[in-house]
């Protein structure tokens, strides 16, 4: 669990990086939206799930994988 740790605030960091402190700022789930990826990653499990958030990740996490939900839910 703690290689989960360490790997979500990377992917902080490599987020803040690309877009900017202030758009991770203003997002404070995202914390827990990068500690929920890791978990999975290191887990093998893929995420089912409709917040865009996570689609931050795929550049900077090998093994990350998440899809919507099927059938795809409609707003």
């Amino acid at each position: 669990m703690t290689t989960a740790f360490v790997r979500s605030g990377r992917l902080i960091a490599a987020v803040a990086a690309r877009e900017g402190w202030p758009t991770v700022h203003e997002n404070p789930s995202l914390l827990n939206d990068a500690l929920l990826a890791a978990s999975c990653r290191d887990a093998g499990i893929m995420l089912v799930t409709q917040d865009s958030d996570f689609d931050r990740f795929a550049p900077f996490m090998k093994g990350w994988r998440h899809v919507p939900p099927w059938p795809a839910l409609r707003s």
